[in-house]
């Protein structure tokens, strides 16, 4: 069985066409837990619109953030898998089949994530790695699972709200921290991740970057504690390739990398050569945009 978590807050203009992409899937044995996060508009009576057993709501009076929304459905859930689910996507009819067939048949796995198409303010597909050491790798400079994507074993996990709007990205990065916590994303198109103003803001972005850089020196400080303050500010420009700065050059960027796989050769935290080609990578790129 699956419980669908999906906290919702002032979402009128999009709630109805999200519920409906969860209730019309193919695989119909879950629950849908819906906690209306203090809503002030008409959301809570769309979802009242809806007559199906599936949906259990919950309601807060105040706003208590989306983090703590999220962590009270998981702790009300006892299902076997938690779907995660936000009120302004569309899942494809297929989405939950896939993973659930993926999760049984794929035990040791306690994370799938899908690939999705963004629509809205802007349009792409998002193709994030299918690898699970190589999604290990790539968290080390970018969110590489779809938060409204994933399906996890339950009591995997639980979310930090210190951490928000980058919630998600820390707890897949406090579960990278284990090689043995098996991760993947299936290679197809199963949902559709709505971009919208709210979500492009120069503060949420601002502050999703003060939070990602947090993230990352700790994922950085857990292959060796001998950086110094400059290597972690390095290695924060190495894999911020959308943020200029010229106090950097390529010898101290290479020397960065050449030390980072050095020492994860004696802890052995990652996967050597996924590493290198990871941060390498990341150099082409900075190089490409920036000419240093």
């Amino acid at each position: 069985m699956i419980d669908i978590i999906m906290p919702v807050y002032n979402s009128e203009m999009y709630i109805y066409e999200s519920v409906s992409s969860m209730l019309n899937q193919t695989y119909e044995n879950f629950r849908l837990l819906i906690f209306n996060d203090g809503s002030t508009d008409k959301t809570k009576e769309i979802i009242h619109k809806f007559n199906d057993k599936r949906i259990i709501y919950f309601e807060s009076k105040k706003n208590i953030g989306y983090t703590n929304a999220i962590n009270i459905l998981l702790n009300f859930s006892n299902a076997k898998y938690i779907a995660r689910m936000d009120a302004d996507d569309i899942s494809l009819p297929k989405r939950l089949e896939l993973q659930f067939n993926f999760m049984e048949s794929n035990p040791e796995y306690i994370l799938c994530g899908t690939w999705f198409q963004t629509f809205g303010y802007y349009e792409k597909e998002v193709h994030y790695p299918e690898n699970s050491e190589k999604i290990r790798v790539n968290l080390l400079s970018n969110s590489c699972i779809g938060h409204p994507t994933v399906m996890f074993k339950n009591g995997v996990l639980l979310y930090d709200s210190k951490y928000e709007p980058a919630e998600d990205y820390k707890a897949w990065a406090v579960l990278s921290k284990n090689k043995n916590n098996l991760m993947t994303n299936i290679p197809e198109i199963l949902l559709k991740y709505r971009i919208h103003q709210q979500q492009v803001s120069e503060y949420r972005k601002n502050k999703q970057l003060q939070i990602s850089n947090k993230i990352k020196k700790e994922l950085l400080r857990n292959i060796s504690k001998n950086f110094s303050h400059r290597e972690i500010n390095t290695f924060l420009f190495l894999t911020n390739t959308y943020y200029k700065n010229y106090n950097f050059n390529v010898n101290k960027i290479k020397n960065l990398i050449d030390k980072t796989i050095l020492f994860n050769n004696s802890c052995e935290l990652y996967n050597s050569q996924f590493l290198e080609e990871h941060l390498q990578n990341c150099l082409k790129v900075i190089v490409e945009k920036y000419g240093i």
